[in-house]
């Protein structure tokens, strides 16, 4: 026998996902939650000070996941604001329509340039207007 039938061969011992393979993931899922737990009661949330409504000096920033999406509404003319709305939602239903789309047999990432084209500029313009948003927000 050649080493790769081996390799390829049926297992001589198995176990039945349920009970032993489900009570393996409920103990991890358990533990995972716990860290978690720990870790919020330990380190805490980052707060702000208590909100006064006597004051109007205070300026709202975005969370680190909405920067981009700030950022381009900083960037864009007012009166293509709805367009602003509708496109990032585009853009992500086309990316996760591209596996659709493209449905050739090659897996190498470099033989598609149709999916890694888009999803490469994407991720660029993401990371480009998170920086220029941290760096507007947080005078970087």
């Amino acid at each position: 026998a050649a080493p790769s039938d081996e390799l390829w061969a049926a297992p001589l011992q198995t176990e039945d996902f349920y009970p032993h393979q489900t009570f393996k993931d409920g103990i991890v899922s358990a533990a995972l939650v716990v860290v978690v737990f720990i870790l919020a009661v330990a380190i805490g949330a980052p707060l702000e000070a208590i909100a006064d409504p006597a004051t109007t000096s205070y300026t709202p920033v975005p969370e680190w996941f909405f920067l981009p999406l700030d950022e381009l509404l900083v960037l864009v003319p007012q009166q293509l604001i709805p367009l602003v709305l509708v496109l990032p939602t585009g853009g992500v239903l086309l990316l996760l329509a591209l596996p659709f789309i493209d449905r050739g047999p090659e897996r190498n990432p470099f033989e598609r340039p149709a999916v890694m084209v888009p999803g490469a500029f994407a991720v660029l313009f993401v990371v480009i207007l998170t920086l220029l948003g941290s760096g507007r927000l947080f005078n970087l």
